[in-house]
């Protein structure tokens, strides 16, 4: 005869966790096979989720658990195997997409909550990422409307020259109203330089993040 599963006290448990979890701005789910061990994952559900690691240590002492320390020397069950072989524990150990994972063994290690909680979204970041697209929006639209004045600057000084080869008495006024030009168009540059190196600086900042 087979030993007894584990999975309706696991079935029990689930009720006293969720609610644990949901006090602590997570919903709890349940995944797994849930024949040898009790695998969940935590999710954070409201802006007011907290700690990771505070909600671990609440779990734990709803089950009267026991949280191994990570460095200390035990094994793991390689499927591939087929059997348990030597590892480091790591609680928690890190998942891909920054989930952590915690064993918490029950029982003396007879029985095991596999819980895995996904990370939180920093609002303060996003609120900077936010902000850094605009600011790329905003040196984006100054850019463009510098190019503009260089491009409107340079028709002008055409229609200037060509007045200078048709007649020479316009000389006089025209190098007047050249000279507002040029000095428009000095400034014009300059703030397109200053922009474009703002955007570039901008926008490397964004990408690093």
């Amino acid at each position: 005869m087979k030993p007894p599963a584990f999975a309706p006290a696991y079935v029990g448990m689930y009720v006293i966790l969720a609610e644990i979890a949901r006090e602590h701005g997570y919903a709890l789910a349940v995944h797994g096979t849930v024949a040898r061990d009790f695998d969940l994952i935590a999710i954070p559900w409201t802006d007011a989720a907290g700690d990771a690691n505070v909600l671990i240590e609440k779990l734990r002492e709803a089950v009267g658990g026991l949280i191994i320390l990570s460095g200390t020397k035990g094994g793991r069950y390689d499927a591939a195997r087929g059997e348990f072989v030597e590892a480091v524990i790591e609680n928690p150990s890190l998942k891909p997409h920054g989930r952590l994972a915690w064993n918490i063994h029950i029982d003396g290690g007879s029985a095991v909550l596999d819980v895995s909680v996904m990370p939180r979204v920093n609002h303060s970041l996003e609120a900077e990422l936010a902000a850094a697209k605009a600011e790329v929006e905003r040196l984006r639209m100054y850019r463009e409307i510098a190019e503009d004045l260089i491009s409107a600057f340079l028709s002008a000084n055409e229609v200037v020259l060509a007045h200078f080869d048709e007649n020479d008495q316009l000389r006089g006024n025209g190098q007047w109203r050249l000279k507002e030009i040029i000095k428009a168009a000095k400034r014009a540059d300059q703030a397109n330089r200053k922009a474009a190196r703002a955007f570039d600086a901008a926008a490397g900042q964004e990408c690093d993040e």
